[in-house]
């Protein structure tokens, strides 16, 4: 936040998010700021005009991946979605996948499904980069 007055038109700001919730922030991503500080950076980074952007990896589970669209769609305009590696976990990526591609299109947000998601696309679907 204490750079915002650098930004200009055309410029963009990201924020990687990986949970809303405290102690799983915590246990995850020491030393990271808060969920919700980062959360109101890019409020703020939207409010003066900015792109904003936030990726969405790794995915620690599908719920606080979703809760974490919802609670920011407002004002991301971009979202990159990958998923965990390197560490086992029991996340159904085809689920995980599908729902929130679907909440994305139902928001008309756009975003880019990372290589290791694409896969579990269908054939049918017609872009894993819906960047409009």
């Amino acid at each position: 936040m204490r750079d915002i007055d650098l930004f200009r038109s055309g410029d963009a700001y990201a924020a990687t998010l990986t949970c809303l919730d405290s102690a799983m922030a915590a246990h995850w991503e020491p030393g990271a700021p808060h969920p919700l500080d980062r959360i109101a950076a890019l409020e703020a980074f939207h409010q003066r005009g900015i792109e904003t952007w936030v990726s969405l990896e790794p995915a620690l589970n599908t719920e606080e991946t979703l809760a974490i669209v919802e609670a920011t769609h407002r004002f991301v305009d971009f979202y990159k979605v990958g998923r965990l590696n390197y560490l086992k976990c029991d996340i159904d990526w085809q689920n995980h996948t599908d729902r929130v591609v679907a909440l994305l299109e139902q928001l008309g947000k756009r975003y880019y499904l990372k290589q290791d998601l694409v896969g579990f696309l269908p054939e049918t679907h017609t872009s894993a980069f819906r960047i409009l």
